[in-house]
């Protein structure tokens, strides 16, 4: 009998113990080892509690290294996952954008038929076991944790996750067991998070959402570096919500690989209109609103407050009134509304951040099995590796995707040795 131990109790882990036990049987003993009290923290906290586990647009673009995650994907992707839960009885339902989450719109639904399964098929939880040394001794690996406890295995699939959320489980300690083996790990930064920018620039608005085109501009770049439309939630120093978290991890990925330095990003508070045409829009609108006080004139478009950032902006006198305002007054409203620009600052905290941007590097794995290329029967899977993807289920479906790589090359292997 073969045994194997997997070294974190998310996601990929998770799954990775049930397709593992499920096919090799008596031929295999499983083993989760977890350093916190119970598996699946991390998953009840996925989409916002609710469990965005896949989404029916995944492609290898949504990612960091589309070409490594594109082969992959083709064998297992958005259907096959969905197919597979569906087997292990998990009933889903798609929301905006693509989006599949469990039917009751519950994450605890998901994390439930995963540990169902585990329990049905005997796999054995080694949870507070904080794992601080991997060993190779005589072609078999010991796990040893904080607390001097070892489990021996014949391979090792490591699942431990990244940075992000530390709360949960993924406090960065898979990279010093990765670095220990030899193996190189990038740069790593927070994604999927909010960004710190400019108080003045936001100065009133924490609390408002708006949705807007978000453009990314970089140091002596004219033209946008990024694009993409979505509600924007301002805070009291930082702004947040899914375009902007995408957003971020753009900025992580180009910090890493030093494509491009962020430096402001530019919102389009009304997209549906070009800028002439909002500006002749707005000289209609004087002509109805003429007796109006200048803080009143965006009032039933915007929010007041935000209404009062733009004229500010634009350098309109908010106590003045609507019928004084000159042409140049209203193209300049108008141009404030269409480029809303705000100063970054940095990326959020680990703290707050669903995903990291970096990892174990690619080059140390075989694409096509994700075993490392210097340790021979250990794999790496889901957020460890240096893969990361945008909101929307696109990094749950990585950490299955791995997770069903990574366990088809072991299950093959152990079946050869039998025949």
């Amino acid at each position: 009998m073969k045994e194997i131990v997997i070294i974190g109790g998310g996601a990929s882990g998770l799954l990775a113990s049930i397709v593992l036990k499920s096919e090799l049987k008596d031929n295999a003993r499983i083993t989760i080892v977890e350093r916190l009290e119970r598996v699946g923290k991390k998953i009840l906290a996925t989409g916002s509690g609710k469990a965005n586990f896949t989404n029916e647009h995944v492609k290898g673009n949504r990612y960091n290294h589309p070409n490594f995650v594109t082969k992959l994907l083709k064998k297992y992707g958005y259907k096959e996952i969905k197919e597979y839960f569906g087997h292990l009885g998990l009933m889903t339902t798609t929301l905006t954008e693509g989006r599949v989450y469990p039917k009751s719109e519950n994450a605890s639904s998901l994390l439930d038929v995963l540990r169902n399964k585990i329990r049905e098929l005997g796999i054995e939880e080694k949870c507070n076991f904080d794992v601080k040394k991997i060993t190779n001794n005589h072609d078999k690996y010991i796990i040893e944790s904080t607390r001097g406890l070892k489990v021996a295995a014949d391979y090792v699939i490591l699942a431990t996750g990244g940075k992000a959320t530390p709360i949960l489980g993924s406090n960065g300690t898979g990279y010093q067991l990765a670095k220990s083996l030899k193996m190189k790990v990038t740069n790593v930064l927070p994604g999927l998070v909010g960004i710190k920018v400019d108080e003045a620039s936001i100065k009133g608005l924490e609390g408002l959402r708006v949705k807007a085109q978000v453009a990314l501009y970089a140091k002596k770049n004219k033209e946008a570096v990024w694009e993409s439309h979505g509600e924007v939630q301002f805070k009291a120093e930082a702004v947040s919500g899914i375009v902007i978290m995408d957003m971020a991890s753009q900025i992580a990925r180009a910090e890493n690989e030093k494509t491009f330095n962020a430096t402001h990003f530019v919102l389009d508070l009304c997209p549906e209109m070009t800028l002439e045409d909002l500006t002749n829009y707005l000289v209609n609108r004087q002509v109805e609103l003429h007796k109006y006080t200048n803080a009143n004139f965006l009032i039933g478009i915007f929010h007041k407050m935000l209404g009062n950032n733009i004229l500010k902006r634009a350098k309109v006198d908010v106590s003045g009134y609507v019928e004084n305002l000159n042409k140049k007054d209203i193209e300049r409203i108008a141009k404030a509304i269409k480029t809303f620009l705000i100063p970054i600052k940095g990326l959020d905290s680990f703290d707050h951040a669903q995903v990291t941007v970096g990892g174990v590097s690619i080059d140390e794995v075989i694409p096509e099995t994700l075993e490392s290329r210097k340790n021979a029967g250990l794999y790496v899977c889901g957020e460890l590796l240096d893969i990361d993807g945008d909101c929307g289920g696109f990094n749950l479906q990585w950490a299955w995707t791995s997770a069903f790589v990574a366990t088809k090359a072991i299950i093959e292997r152990i079946n050869n040795s039998l025949n």
